[in-house]
């Protein structure tokens, strides 16, 4: 997969985030580790294939978790405001959308027209932060569910381990993937390039040393969602 292009796009488009929703980020009584596959609905991981649709995968996991369903990475592709298709997007610009998200409708691994629908998941808030990532990220895991984040993951591109620490890859994110829990020493990662990346699709990455850029980049997670019927 060519993820230079995907980088470019994917930085060139950071913008300044909302506000977060009347809530300070520093909260009490957060969770020592957590795994999110085991309190609520963690979809299944999918493979974007040669489509650079990283961003539409991170933010889709977001919103799943609150609907309890996957929603449609194809629409996402399609439909979302001031993303590019295959060539990058911004994950909160997914949760920008005036519409909603359809349960069921394929991937067809590229950009195509979109057609929007007046039911399924329709997000109403969110947060997005592009600084102190990592101090904050218990906090949004614990009270919102599974949060996309910038990552550099260029050298990992065929990864097949477990662990990745700061000297298994670079800074400056190219790529987007969902924190989906944490130990005491790494974050769980859920990529989205198959079944046969890192362990059965996911990654343990090194905690509070900024590896792969996740604390300096951008994280963005879905608040509240609707189901609209």
């Amino acid at each position: 997969m060519n993820f230079s292009i995907r980088a470019l796009q994917f930085l060139s488009i950071f913008k300044e985030p909302k506000d977060p929703p009347g809530r300070h980020l520093a909260y009490k009584n957060i969770p020592n580790q957590l795994d999110l596959r085991q309190t609520g609905f963690v979809g299944p991981v999918h493979n974007q294939g040669r489509c650079n649709s990283c961003w539409a995968f991170s933010a889709a996991g977001s919103i799943e978790y609150h609907v309890g369903k996957e929603v449609s990475v194809q629409n996402i592709l399609d439909c979302s405001p001031d993303t590019y298709g295959c060539r990058g997007g911004l994950m909160s610009h997914v949760f920008e959308y005036y519409d909603a998200f359809p349960l069921k409708y394929e991937y067809h691994r590229k950009k195509e027209k979109c057609f929007p629908h007046h039911t399924g998941a329709h997000v109403k808030s969110y947060v997005a932060l592009e600084t102190d990532i990592e101090n904050n990220l218990p906090f949004l895991l614990a009270q919102f569910g599974p949060v996309a984040v910038g990552v550099d993951f260029h050298r990992l591109e065929k990864y097949q381990g477990l662990v990745v620490e700061p000297s298994d890859c670079g800074s400056v994110a190219h790529h987007a993937a969902l924190v989906i829990g944490y130990t005491p020493n790494y974050w769980i990662i859920k990529n989205s390039m198959g079944v046969n990346w890192g362990d059965n699709g996911y990654v343990y990455l090194s905690r509070g040393k900024n590896t792969c850029g996740i604390d300096t980049t951008y994280a963005t997670v879905a608040t509240e969602v609707e189901l609209k019927s």
